[in-house]
Formats: C-alpha cells, sequence, structure tokens
C-alpha cells in the first residue's frame, strides 16, 4: 500500500509503514489513546505525515 502526497508538496522525508505501526504502539502507551483501535491510531499517525510533507512507503529490506 503506498500513500503518495498530493501533487506540488515537496518530500521532505519518508517513512514506512512499520515504522508507522511502532510510532502508534508507543502513542498507544498514552491514557488518552488507550481506547483508539490500533488502525486508527496508525491512519491518524499517517494523515499528519502527510501534512508534515511526509512520504509513507510500503517498506524497505533493511527494516526488516
Amino acid at each position: 500500500m503506498f500513500f503518495p502526497l498530493l501533487s506540488g508538496r515537496e518530500v521532505a522525508g519518508t517513512v514506512t509503514l512499520k515504522q508507522i505501526y511502532e510510532i502508534a504502539k508507543i502513542k498507544k502507551q498514552d491514557s488518552s489513546m488507550k481506547n483508539v483501535p490500533m488502525e486508527s491510531l496508525c491512519k491518524i499517525i499517517i494523515g499528519s505525515t502527510k501534512s508534515m510533507g511526509i512520504e509513507v512507503v510500503p517498506g524497505r529490506d533493511e527494516d526488516t
């Protein structure tokens, strides 16, 4: 799954889906996020990365 940025925006960096999941696991420890489903939390993080100009990519071999 690939999440492209809106056209015309500069890409500031990239992050993998695995990294998104790891960020979500850390955020899940926060008491305000404990009842938020993991999939929803990942989607929230993906939305934030896109608004910051960070591209979400499926993954790379060195991340496994």
